[in-house]
Protein backbone atom coordinates (compact mmCIF):
# COMPACT_ATOMS: atom_id res chain seq x y z
CA UNK A 1 0.00 0.00 0.00
CA UNK A 2 3.05 2.45 0.89
CA UNK A 3 4.60 1.82 -2.30
CA UNK A 4 1.47 2.53 -4.23
CA UNK A 5 1.22 5.61 -3.07
CA UNK A 6 4.65 6.30 -3.09
CA UNK A 7 4.02 5.47 -6.78
CA UNK A 8 0.85 7.95 -7.30
CA UNK A 9 2.98 10.67 -5.81
CA UNK A 10 6.09 10.13 -8.11
CA UNK A 11 3.32 9.94 -10.89
CA UNK A 12 1.76 13.26 -9.54
CA UNK A 13 5.50 14.65 -9.80
CA UNK A 14 5.86 13.55 -13.42
CA UNK A 15 2.64 15.13 -14.23
CA UNK A 16 3.50 18.14 -12.49
CA UNK A 17 6.71 18.46 -14.15
CA UNK A 18 5.19 18.10 -17.74
CA UNK A 19 3.23 20.90 -16.78
CA UNK A 20 5.86 23.02 -16.35
CA UNK A 21 7.67 22.08 -19.09
CA UNK A 22 4.36 22.60 -21.54
CA UNK A 23 4.03 26.00 -19.44
CA UNK A 24 7.58 27.01 -20.64
CA UNK A 25 7.21 25.89 -24.01
CA UNK A 26 4.36 27.63 -24.65
CA UNK A 27 5.65 30.75 -22.85
CA UNK A 28 8.68 30.40 -25.33
CA UNK A 29 6.64 30.16 -28.20
CA UNK A 30 4.86 33.71 -26.63
CA UNK A 31 8.17 34.95 -26.55
CA UNK A 32 8.89 34.47 -29.66
CA UNK A 33 5.87 35.45 -30.98
CA UNK A 34 6.31 38.52 -29.30
CA UNK A 35 9.88 38.85 -31.27
CA UNK A 36 8.56 38.42 -34.62
CA UNK A 37 5.65 41.20 -33.90
CA UNK A 38 8.42 43.26 -32.94
CA UNK A 39 10.34 42.82 -36.00
CA UNK A 40 7.29 42.69 -38.10
CA UNK A 41 6.58 46.68 -36.34
CA UNK A 42 10.20 47.39 -37.00
CA UNK A 43 10.23 46.63 -40.61
CA UNK A 44 7.13 48.96 -41.10
CA UNK A 45 8.51 51.54 -39.09
CA UNK A 46 11.79 51.33 -41.45
CA UNK A 47 9.55 51.16 -44.85
CA UNK A 48 7.31 53.90 -43.61
CA UNK A 49 10.93 56.06 -43.17
CA UNK A 50 12.07 55.32 -46.64
CA UNK A 51 8.71 56.16 -48.03
CA UNK A 52 9.18 59.39 -45.83
CA UNK A 53 12.15 59.85 -47.77
CA UNK A 54 11.35 58.98 -51.18
CA UNK A 55 8.86 62.08 -50.21
CA UNK A 56 11.26 64.38 -49.78
CA UNK A 57 13.17 63.77 -52.54
CA UNK A 58 10.65 63.85 -55.10
CA UNK A 59 9.94 67.34 -53.24
CA UNK A 60 13.40 68.78 -53.60
CA UNK A 61 13.58 67.94 -57.26
CA UNK A 62 10.32 69.31 -57.75
CA UNK A 63 11.74 72.41 -56.19
CA UNK A 64 15.03 72.37 -58.44
CA UNK A 65 12.40 71.60 -61.48
CA UNK A 66 11.02 75.11 -60.42
CA UNK A 67 13.96 76.75 -59.92
CA UNK A 68 15.54 75.91 -62.97
CA UNK A 69 12.46 76.97 -64.60
CA UNK A 70 12.26 80.54 -62.84
CA UNK A 71 16.05 80.43 -64.30
CA UNK A 72 14.75 79.92 -67.75
CA UNK A 73 12.00 82.41 -67.73
CA UNK A 74 14.54 85.45 -66.00
CA UNK A 75 17.10 84.19 -68.89
CA UNK A 76 14.12 84.89 -71.87
CA UNK A 77 13.72 87.68 -70.65
CA UNK A 78 17.25 89.21 -70.23
CA UNK A 79 17.34 87.85 -73.90
CA UNK A 80 13.85 90.14 -74.77
CA UNK A 81 15.38 92.70 -73.14
CA UNK A 82 18.80 93.34 -75.20
CA UNK A 83 16.56 92.50 -78.15
CA UNK A 84 14.84 95.62 -77.36
CA UNK A 85 17.70 97.37 -76.56
CA UNK A 86 19.39 96.18 -79.79
CA UNK A 87 16.08 97.91 -81.67
CA UNK A 88 16.21 100.93 -80.21
CA UNK A 89 20.10 101.52 -80.83
CA UNK A 90 18.99 100.46 -84.55
CA UNK A 91 16.01 103.31 -84.61
CA UNK A 92 18.65 105.73 -83.23
CA UNK A 93 21.31 104.62 -85.83
CA UNK A 94 18.47 105.19 -88.40
CA UNK A 95 17.56 108.65 -87.33
CA UNK A 96 20.99 109.69 -86.96
CA UNK A 97 21.37 108.42 -90.78
CA UNK A 98 18.59 110.20 -91.55
CA UNK A 99 19.71 113.67 -90.16
CA UNK A 100 22.84 113.04 -91.82
CA UNK A 101 21.05 112.31 -95.77
CA UNK A 102 19.37 115.51 -94.78
CA UNK A 103 22.01 117.40 -93.95
CA UNK A 104 23.69 116.42 -97.31
CA UNK A 105 20.85 117.24 -99.23
CA UNK A 106 20.35 120.84 -97.77
CA UNK A 107 24.51 120.88 -98.15
CA UNK A 108 23.56 120.10 -101.61
CA UNK A 109 21.11 122.23 -101.82
CA UNK A 110 22.90 125.16 -100.59
CA UNK A 111 25.62 124.38 -103.01
CA UNK A 112 23.08 124.84 -106.36
CA UNK A 113 21.62 127.92 -105.06
CA UNK A 114 25.26 130.00 -104.67
CA UNK A 115 26.41 128.20 -108.33
CA UNK A 116 23.36 129.68 -109.38
CA UNK A 117 23.65 132.89 -107.51
CA UNK A 118 27.47 132.81 -108.98
CA UNK A 119 25.93 132.50 -112.69
CA UNK A 120 23.33 135.40 -112.35
CA UNK A 121 25.99 137.32 -110.92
Amino acid sequence: MKEAVILLLLLLLLLLLLLLLLLLLLLLLLLLLLLLLLLLLLLLLLLLLLLLLLLLLLLLLLLLLLLLLLLLLLLLLLLLLLLLLLLLLLLVLLLLLLQLLLLLLLLHLLLLLLLLLLLLL
